[in-house]
C-alpha cells in the first residue's frame, strides 16, 4: 500500500500576515473538528475518517489528543503545550519531578500577581468548565512563584546595598567582640502602610510593610512585610475548637498551644497600627548585622546618618535607636533627624483644615476654603524648592 505521510499539509504563509501568538481557550470540539477536515482533504481515500483514539487531559491547563486515520492508517500525537523545567523547586521536594506545561506556571503567575489566590483559580475554571491543574499542583506553583519572587527580590536587595555603599563618602568605624568594623554613612528614608488605609491614616487589616530607600542611589534596600493572621494557624484553631464543643469542655485564645503541619504565615504580632516603629527597627538591625546576629561586611554595612521619616511616627528614631545599641554612644554624633517634604506639605495642610473647623475660620468669601488651604501649600511649595540648597 502507499506510504503513510504522518503531516498535515499546510498553505505558505505568507510574509505580511501577522499571525497569533501566546495563550487561548479554544473549543476541544471545534478544534477536533478543524482535524478531522485537513485531514480528509490531506488524505483523499474514500471514506477515510480520522478517529481520536483517547486522549490525555491529565496535564493542567494542556492536553494530549492521540488519533489514528482508518484510510492510510496514520497516528499522531498533538500535544496543546510546550514543556519546560522550573528553576525553582516545589516546597519539600529535592528536584523538580519532571518537565510541565509552561502554560499552568504561566497561568498561576499571572493570577497570583493580580492577587488571586490558587484556590479561587480553581474555583474559577471550574466553574466555566475549563480543564485546570489539580488544586494542589496550583499551590505548588503558587509557592514556586512566591519562591521566585523572593529570591530575585533578595538578590536586588543586596546589589543596591552594594551600590549605596560605593556612593557612600563617609565612614564610621567601631569596634566589638568580632574585631573593627565600619560601616558607610547614608542618607536614609522610611515609610510604612498597611493593608487597609481610612481618614486620618487609621491602618487596619492583618499585614504591614515597610521601606527603607537611600538617597545616594535612589534605590530601595530594604523591604520588611509583617503577617499578623495565618490561615494554617486558623484551621487548625477551628479544629480544636469543635473538639472541644464535642467533648464539651470550653476554651478561650491562649489556653490552648495551636500546633499545625506546613507554613505559619504569621510573622509578628504587632498590627499595622503600630507596626511601623517595630519594622523600622529591625530594618536598623539589618543594614548593619546578619539574621544571626554578627557585623556584615564592609561593603554591604550601612549606617543611618540621616534619617528622613513621614513626621507621624518614631519609626526612623528606633532604627538609629537600634543602630546605636550595635555601635556605641559615638553612633549619636553622626545621626540627625529630617520630615520629607510630602509629608511636611501633607501636614500643614491638616493644620489649615483643622483650624478652619475648630477656630471658625471657614467661610467661602473670607474663610480657609479648601482652594484657598491647596494655594497656600503650593506656595510654600514653591518657596522651599527655590530656595533648596542655598
Amino acid at each position: 500500500g502507499d506510504s503513510a505521510d504522518n503531516s498535515l499539509s499546510a498553505a505558505p504563509e505568507a510574509d505580511n500576515v501577522h499571525l497569533a501568538e501566546g495563550l487561548r481557550l479554544v473549543e476541544i470540539d471545534l478544534e477536533r473538528e478543524m482535524f478531522r477536515t485537513l485531514h480528509a482533504h490531506n488524505c483523499g481515500r474514500f471514506g477515510a475518517k480520522l478517529i481520536f483514539t483517547r486522549d490525555d487531559p491529565d496535564h493542567g491547563f494542556g492536553m494530549i489528543d492521540y488519533m489514528t486515520c482508518t484510510g492510510c492508517l496514520s497516528h499522531w500525537v498533538y500535544k496543546t503545550y510546550h514543556e519546560g523545567k522550573s528553576e525553582v523547586v516545589a516546597g519539600g521536594r529535592k528536584y523538580s519531578r519532571r518537565d510541565a506545561p509552561t502554560m499552568n506556571m504561566a497561568v498561576v503567575e499571572a493570577f497570583t500577581d493580580t492577587g488571586i489566590w490558587p484556590t479561587a483559580l480553581y474555583k474559577a475554571f471550574a466553574k466555566c468548565g475549563c480543564n485546570e491543574p489539580a488544586l494542589k499542583c496550583c499551590k505548588q506553583m503558587e509557592w514556586k512563584d512566591r519562591s521566585a519572587v523572593l529570591k530575585t527580590g533578595s538578590e536586588c536587595i543586596a546589589a543596591n546595598r552594594k551600590e549605596a555603599v560605593a556612593a557612600s563618602v563617609e565612614q564610621i568605624e567601631f569596634d566589638d567582640h568580632d574585631g573593627h568594623h565600619s560601616a558607610s554613612v547614608l542618607t536614609i528614608a522610611q515609610d510604612g502602610t498597611g493593608p487597609k488605609r481610612f481618614y486620618l491614616c487609621r491602618c487596619t487589616g492583618t499585614g504591614h510593610m515597610q521601606v527603607a530607600l537611600c538617597k545616594e542611589t535612589g534605590q530601595i534596600i530594604a523591604i520588611r512585610c509583617d503577617q499578623t493572621s495565618c490561615v494554617n494557624c486558623s484551621r487548625a484553631w477551628g479544629k480544636a475548637v469543635s473538639e472541644a464543643k464535642e467533648k464539651g469542655v470550653e476554651i478561650s485564645p491562649g489556653s490552648v498551644c495551636v500546633e499545625h503541619d506546613g507554613m505559619c504565615y504569621a510573622t509578628s504580632v504587632n498590627s499595622p497600627s503600630v507596626a511601623e516603629e517595630y519594622a523600622a527597627e529591625e530594618i536598623g538591625k539589618d543594614l548593619l548585622t546578619t539574621p544571626d546576629g554578627k557585623v556584615r561586611s564592609d561593603d554591604t554595612a550601612i549606617f543611618i546618618g540621616k534619617g528622613v521619616s513621614d513626621g507621624d511616627s518614631e519609626g526612623v528614631k528606633r532604627a538609629s535607636k537600634a543602630q546605636e545599641n550595635i555601635i556605641g554612644e559615638s553612633a549619636t554624633a553622626w545621626q540627625s533627624f529630617f520630615q520629607d517634604w510630602s509629608h511636611v506639605k501633607k501636614n500643614i495642610g491638616k493644620v489649615l483644615f483643622e483650624a478652619a473647623k475648630q477656630l471658625g475660620y471657614g467661610g467661602k468669601r473670607v474663610g480657609l476654603t479648601a482652594q484657598r488651604i491647596k494655594a497656600i501649600e503650593h506656595d510654600i511649595e514653591d518657596c522651599v524648592r527655590r530656595y533648596k540648597g542655598r
